[in-house]
């Protein structure tokens, strides 16, 4: 008998659930489950735990990693993997809890949180750093919780005194911020709660408490955008959760993950992975949840504090959305933050003139790797930002993985005694157990077996006998595994009943 391995739901009752009661440190396949890379370090620590960060691509074509803290603005030097100090002369304050939003208008990069009037840089310029945005006589910009370009406008939300407000710039100037002149506006929604997010492209799709609206620019027309409702008692109770892949925006409201897309919005993780997170999540710290694409699939990873930690500045409960196969699972990472990276490629010229004038800026020892994205560029990764403050890419050896079944009947109505269990993996390095109950009553414990590794069959011998039996693999660190698919159980039926 083959057990197929089924989707991870952890809000299902494990009980013959056509669902996966574990699958940590895997990434969806449409047959099951395949490896998540580790976190590699690639550079020297950042000052300061971080607090946003962004990589962006010059008019040259090479990619620059910016982050921030909750004090300054950091520019990554490829040619030492430190971080340089490209904050401006005014003082930064990022409130706990929030970020730095940042948005790419032409060569200049906006950076902004309600602590600090905001920022920009000329990301092509060479040893340029960060200033307040520059206006025009008049109206200066407004302090604002995020950022973002829509059409030939920058437009803030989360206005500092005015939550409720979105504020855009002159049409094709950021720096002039008159309303009413050049198509320079404020739009205060009468409904629906504090701006919680902002999406941009041809249109801002706005995000707020209990509501979604649309502003799209009517040129000629009175009003500049026009707004529309999208939604009702439907919003992002997490700011730095609202995703943009394609046509679809990924978000947290206050029950649960949505896909919205087409002015619906889908209730994703109904059913599946919402109990699991209203359960983990520390609600004083919800809003802190921070999303990003994983290019390297059709993934989006989501990063939540959870109530196991103290520190505000830790996202400790990750989970993985694959929205091609519809499918969840959960990786073992401590971040601050992450994102979508990409690197400029690095000369090894250059790291032997280093090392000749006697400097190693690349820190080798650490176990960056030769092949490392980072030397290669263009390459594009999630990186993270861990507990020693270091940008670290998802490009090192699988991390250990496991995948635990729901309780089954072996032998319905009867008993079974199972005398060993073969995974369908392609894996060198793995054990197996086995576990069993004789009632599926809360108060009744799983009885695991101990973990055994393959014999010369590749089954892993386990001896266990019960009504009820659940499998367990465990694939080592660093195995070159590809994929996970499924169980076969060699039991026999046991007893009368």
């Amino acid at each position: 008998m083959k057990i197929p391995l089924p989707p991870w739901a952890p809000d299902v009752a494990s009980n013959d659930a056509q669902a996966t009661a574990i699958a940590l440190n895997v990434f969806p396949r449409p047959d099951g489950y395949g490896p998540v890379p580790s976190p590699q370090a690639a550079t020297q620590p950042l000052p300061g735990p971080c607090r946003g960060a962004i990589a962006v691509r010059t008019a040259v074509g090479a990619w620059i990693v910016y982050a921030g803290t909750a004090t300054k603005l950091y520019r990554l030097n490829l040619g030492t993997l430190d971080w340089t100090d490209v904050s401006g002369p005014s003082a930064y304050s990022v409130p706990e809890g929030d970020y730095w939003s940042f948005a790419l208008y032409g060569p200049t990069l906006i950076a902004t949180h309600t602590g600090a009037r905001p920022q920009e840089i000329d990301i092509d310029a060479a040893g340029a750093k960060f200033a307040d945005l520059a206006f025009t006589a008049g109206n200066p910009p407004p302090y604002a919780r995020f950022v973002t370009v829509v059409n030939e406008f920058v437009v803030f939300g989360g206005i500092l005194g005015n939550e409720a407000a979105v504020q855009w710039s002159a049409l094709g100037n950021p720096h002039e911020w008159i309303p009413g002149v050049h198509a320079s506006d404020i739009q205060v929604l009468p409904d629906g709660g504090s701006v919680t997010g902002l999406v941009g492209g041809e249109t801002v799709v706005i995000f707020q408490e209990r509501a979604i609206q649309q502003l799209v620019f009517a040129p000629g027309t009175a009003e500049i955008f026009q707004r529309s409702k999208l939604e009702s008692d439907r919003g992002a109770v997490a700011p730095w959760s609202v995703l943009k892949i394609g046509p679809t925006i990924f978000y947290l409201d206050r029950d649960g993950i949505y896909a919205f897309a087409a002015g619906v919005s889908v209730p994703i993780g109904k059913n599946r992975v919402n109990g699991w997170i209203q359960a983990l999540r520390d609600p004083t710290f919800i809003h802190t949840c921070v999303a990003t694409p994983d290019p390297t699939g059709n993934r989006v990873l989501f990063a939540f504090k959870s109530n196991r930690v103290s520190d505000s500045t830790l996202l400790d409960a990750c989970i993985v959305y694959d929205y091609v196969q519809d499918r969840w699972t959960q990786i073992d990472l401590t971040i601050r933050h992450w994102l979508r990276v990409q690197t400029a490629p690095v000369s090894f010229d250059s790291i032997d003139e280093d090392m000749d004038a006697g400097t190693t800026p690349y820190d080798f020892a650490s176990g960056l790797s030769a092949d490392s994205a980072v030397f290669s560029g263009g390459v594009p990764l999630v990186g993270t930002f861990g507990l020693d403050n270091r940008l670290a890419l998802l490009e090192g050896p699988s991390l250990e993985a496991l995948i635990e079944t729901a309780d089954a009947q072996l032998a319905r109505p009867r008993r079974a005694y199972a005398r060993g269990l073969r995974p369908y993996t392609d894996a060198d390095s793995w054990t197996a157990a086995v576990g069993t109950r004789e009632s599926l009553a809360v108060s009744v414990p799983v009885r695991w077996r101990p973990e055994t590794g393959p014999n010369t069959q590749r089954f892993a011998p386990c001896h266990a006998s019960g009504r009820y039996h659940r499998a367990r693999l465990r694939i080592a660190t660093g195995d070159g595994w590809t994929y996970a698919t499924a169980f076969e159980p060699d039991s026999v039926p046991e007893g009368s009943q």
